[in-house]
């Protein structure tokens, strides 16, 4: 079997550029309640980087405030402290 007709290669700039025609797509339903494909948001890189750093603030933010409240509830002496 010939290998050379099942596969074409192509070269670098071909596939760079077919790259970067392709886009995500969402399927959405618009008021009739067809199907509609919607390109999804691109999203910088920056802009990805500063949601993810605002992201882990707000969880370490989190995991503060749910230590505290564990803490108060059951970190509690046992007894009466000696003299």
């Amino acid at each position: 079997m010939n290998t050379a007709a099942l596969y074409q290669t192509k070269n670098r700039e071909e596939a760079a550029a077919e790259a970067n025609k392709l886009e995500r797509v969402q399927l959405r339903f618009d008021e009739q309640g067809r199907e509609q494909w919607v390109p999804v948001k691109k999203v910088s890189v920056d802009d990805q980087k500063e949601y993810m750093v605002s992201l882990y603030s707000r969880c370490l933010e989190s995991r503060k405030k749910t230590e505290e409240a564990l803490a108060a509830k059951w970190l509690q002496p046992l007894g009466k402290p000696r003299k």
